[in-house]
This record gives C-alpha cells, structure tokens and sequence, in this order.
C-alpha cells in the first residue's frame, strides 16, 4: 500500500512539474516586461541556487564538488542553466510565449542528428519521420509567407530561442555521453551557480543600471520562477527520471508547451495562428515518433541483456 501511495505522489509531483513549466512561459513573459531579460535570468539562476544549497544542506548532502566532477558542472551550467537562461528570457522579450516555448521544446530534433553523426547512433525509420515532421513543424513556425521578415526584433528573439534549443540539445548529448562521478542532484546546486556568473557579467556589460520598481508581483513571479519553477522543477525531473519510464517522462513532458501556449493565448490574449497550431502539432508528432523509437531500442537492448 504505501509502495502505491508513493508512486501515486510521484505521478501528481509530475503532473505538478508539468503545470508549473507550462505556466512559466507567460509568467516568464510578464517578468522580463518588468526586469531586464539577463537580470530576470540572473535572479532566476541565483534564487534557484541558493534554494537548492538549502535543500541540500538541511538534508546533511551538500557536498563539495571534486575535480572530476568540474567538466559536468561547467559545461552543463554554461549550457542548460546560464546561456540557455539568458537566450531564453531575451529571446521571449522579442517574440510571443507560444512562438518561444515550441521553438526551446524542439530541442529534442537537434539531439538525434548529432547522436547520430557523432555518437554513431543508429538512424532507425522511426527516428527519421520524427525528424522529418518536426523539420517540417519548424518549417511552418518561420512560415516564410507569414513570418515578419522586416522586423528585426522578431528575427532576433526567435534566432536566439533557436540558438537556446541547440544549446539545451548539447547540454542533453554532454549529460548522456559524458561519465558521472557524483550525483545530478548534488552537483545541481554548483551547475546553476557557475551558470549566474557569465550572466551577471553579460547583465552587467549590456543592461548596466536596471531601473526595477519592486512590489509584489514582481516578487511573486520571482518566487514561482526561482523556486518552483528552477529548484522544484530541475529537482522534481531527477526525481522523477531516474524512477519513471523514459518513454512516460518524454511523452509527458511535452505537454508543457502545450500548456504554454494555451495559457498565453488565454492569460495574454497573444493571436493563435494556424501556422502555430500546425507547428505544434508537426512538432509533437515528431518528438512522439522520437520518444517510441527511443522506447524501442531499450525494451530490445533489455531483452537482450536478460537473454543473455
């Protein structure tokens, strides 16, 4: 029974991640409408940081990393925590949330290229159709009939969320790849704070002397961004990944873009173009096909291991 009551908390602690990264995209719209996008980032990295320090240290399992541990803490928290952050919040002050959050979700199109030619992973037919849809969904994203190729504003931010997506999709090859000498979960904390510092230092050059008037709802879009969304989220996915199918995790996650652009549609009243929609849609079906080609190829590396 509490085997059961476990798992059951384990699946509403996902849905719950779920919700809060869907809805991080408006809020994080909102926030960089108030705070300067790479100081919004910093605040984000920091409060994350220090939130997890915390976490750790009340838990007795704040460890210092050792030398082994350096490449995984600086290449990944340049990668998936500092300049993912920053493209992130400076490309969703240039675009719309719907726009932003299915470009960053593609990440996934990116990895299997690179998996492939260099990793020698296999290129299954599954594989194939998948990338091909989400091309396609990405094709119809910058619909050059549509897409306004006058405004600069609106090339910058969707380049630099296009250029966050393959940086996420490094970070996701290096953490696959790579050999780990310590936990995700201890090394977390340190990741996110070599991840402030290039910011605080781009922040400092680009956007020196914000003009910020606190009150409370920035305060509150920095606890749900901060705390919910870094420190619950990145310690909620290590929780959830290492006990639940990965086939259950990918699907699932991709429910957060989903829920991004239909809270900013609804929240925001940003216009829902059908060459949103069918981005959307092209898109999914693509990390879908991914996501069960993936699935395949483990239950028939298993089956090998056990009949062996």
């Amino acid at each position: 029974m509490q085997a059961a009551i476990s798992h059951t908390r384990l699946y509403l602690l996902f849905a719950l991640i779920i919700l809060i990264w869907g809805l991080s995209w408006p809020v994080s719209k909102i926030g960089v409408s108030y705070i300067p996008p790479l100081w919004f980032a910093t605040a984000r990295l920091v409060i994350g940081s220090l939130f997890i320090f915390g976490f750790l240290l009340i838990r007795k399992r704040l460890v210092l990393p050792k030398r082994k541990d350096l490449p995984l803490i600086i290449s990944l928290g340049l990668l998936q925590m500092g300049i993912f952050m920053a493209l992130v919040n400076v490309g969703l002050y240039y675009t719309g949330v719907g726009h932003a959050a299915i470009i960053v979700y593609s990440t996934p199109l990116w990895v299997t290229p690179a998996a492939v030619l260099c990793f020698g992973e296999r290129l299954s037919p599954l594989k194939l159709i998948g990338l091909l849809l989400g091309v396609a969904g990405i094709f119809f994203l910058f619909n050059p009939w549509e897409f306004d190729w006058h405004n600069k504003q609106v090339i910058l931010g969707s380049s630099l969320l296009l250029l966050a997506s393959i940086c996420w999709a490094s970070a996701m090859l290096i953490s696959r790849y790579a050999t780990w000498h310590n936990s995700a979960l201890n090394l977390l904390p340190w990741q996110l704070l070599v991840g402030a510092i290039p910011v605080i230092i781009a922040a400092l050059y680009l956007e020196p002397n914000p003009q910020i008037e606190w009150h409370l709802s920035i305060i509150a879009i920095l606890f749900y961004i901060g705390v919910l969304v870094t420190a619950l989220g990145y310690w909620g996915t290590l929780l959830i990944s290492k006990t639940l199918p990965v086939m259950t995790t990918s699907l699932c996650f991709l429910a957060a873009p989903v829920i991004g652009l239909i809270s900013s549609t609804y929240f925001l009243q940003e216009p829902l173009s059908y060459a949103l929609v069918c981005a959307m849609i092209l898109i999914i079906a693509g990390l879908i096909c991914i996501a069960l080609s993936n699935n395949l190829a483990f239950k028939k590396a298993e089956n090998l291991n056990t009949a062996s």
